[in-house]
């Protein structure tokens, strides 16, 4: 599942940045388990739908550095992840 959530990743970065994600920059996936907590925060803000029965509530940059980004991500209504890109040193940490 983390090729798949990095892959979709990309697409959007392409799509929304018109960037590529590389080097120096990386990406490392976060699998969330549902608490209502984590429900909450993707009930919030816009929602953008890529297709059926997935939408990502949140994309992220850092205002000193916009290529550095987190992406919030829920696929069903269940399966819920996020995607930080970032420095690869940073990412190591």
């Amino acid at each position: 599942m983390v090729t798949v959530a990095e892959k979709v990743v990309r697409g959007c970065e392409y799509k929304l940045a018109d960037r590529y994600v590389e080097p120096p920059y990386g990406m490392r996936t976060y699998f969330v388990e549902q608490t209502p907590e984590i429900i909450a925060l993707f009930a919030d803000g816009q929602h953008m739908h890529l297709g059926p029965g997935f939408q990502f509530t949140r994309r992220a940059a850092e205002a000193d550095d916009p290529k550095v980004v987190l992406y919030r991500m829920l696929i069903w209504g269940t399966f819920a992840f996020q995607v930080a890109i970032d420095l690869e040193s940073a990412l190591r940490d």
